[in-house]
């Protein structure tokens, strides 16, 4: 993997917003899409660090979520559903 340098937030976060739907889907599934889109080594810490954008849209207001943010394997967020 390369070890490019984190994108600027913007750029997660569009990818994030990108890689949603209306279906609810685990936070480290998003989180793993979310890195390739922007071309993100997987590493624990680009891993953490897009976990914590999530959460950030989540606290935003920004997309939906379901249970406990802080375990990306048991959560799940999706788009807002009109």
């Amino acid at each position: 993997m390369s070890n490019r340098v984190m994108p600027a937030t913007t750029d997660i976060d569009s990818a994030i917003l990108k890689t949603l739907t209306p279906r609810w889907a685990k936070v480290a599934m998003v989180a793993l899409k979310s890195m390739k889109r922007v071309n993100l080594a997987e590493t624990d810490e680009n891993f953490d660090s897009v976990c914590r954008r999530i959460v950030a849209l989540a606290d935003e207001g920004v997309i939906e979520a379901q249970g406990d943010l802080s375990l990306p394997r048991h959560s799940e967020v999706r788009a807002h559903v009109p």
